[in-house]
């Protein structure tokens, strides 16, 4: 199997697009254990990227310490047996952002097909009133325009300080104005403990006064 990292060149810095492998899981959206030979590649993709992000970058500790950066990937490689294929992207693209700024992050997620992960059919947006509806398909009409108050065991702002972790950007307002994606994302929401099912996950809103409950 090719690397499963790779880096493209980028005017400040090379960007990560983390080709996933495609092994029976590519359109399994169910929680599996990851073969003794998965974890190793994985662990060998991990140890690549803690290797090129400092070689690559003009400044990879603008924002993080040597030893922060390196404790994150050494608990990712003793949790890695552990994981899911999808938990392992998630761990890494956190490790990623926390370079902190705009140029640098894993790309493809959620939309590139090796990497293969959903988004909930709903767009938020955060305004300064808290966590909205912008669009969502027919099936979820009623939720345009309501307040989302509860992502599965979380609030809306929990969900989203989780979220922002996965973001890369230059500030705070790179990180409000993604949070909103990330946090639509089943695999990332399951990472984080947010919901137990994929397939299945409740969204509290309120609109008119009311609150209401979907399950997406």
């Amino acid at each position: 199997m090719k690397k499963l990292i790779k880096l493209l060149s980028c005017a400040v810095f090379s960007m990560l697009l983390l080709s996933a492998p495609l092994v029976a899981q590519s359109n399994n959206h169910a929680v599996a254990a990851l073969s003794p030979a998965e974890v190793e590649k994985w662990r060998q993709d991990l140890r690549y990227l803690a290797e090129e992000m400092p070689r690559r970058h003009k400044n990879l500790f603008h924002t993080m310490t040597r030893e922060q950066f390196e404790m994150a990937v050494k608990r990712l490689d003793e949790r890695i047996p552990t994981l899911a294929r999808h938990q392992v992207i998630v761990e890494l693209a956190r490790i990623v952002a926390m370079v902190g700024d705009g140029h640098t992050g894993i790309q493809g997620i959620p939309f590139d097909p090796k990497i293969n992960f959903r988004s909930y059919p709903l767009t938020l947006y955060h305004y300064k009133d808290g966590l909205f509806v912008q669009t969502a398909d027919p099936k979820y009409a009623d939720a345009v325009g309501g307040r989302v108050i509860k992502i599965g065991n979380a609030t809306a702002e929990a969900a989203l300080r989780a979220a922002g972790e996965l973001v890369f950007h230059d500030n705070e307002m790179g990180i409000k104005a993604f949070a909103p994606m990330a946090v639509m994302m089943p695999e990332a929401l399951h990472t984080f403990g947010i919901i137990k099912e994929m397939e299945s996950a409740p969204f509290v809103f309120e609109k008119g006064g009311k609150q209401f409950t979907l399950e997406l």
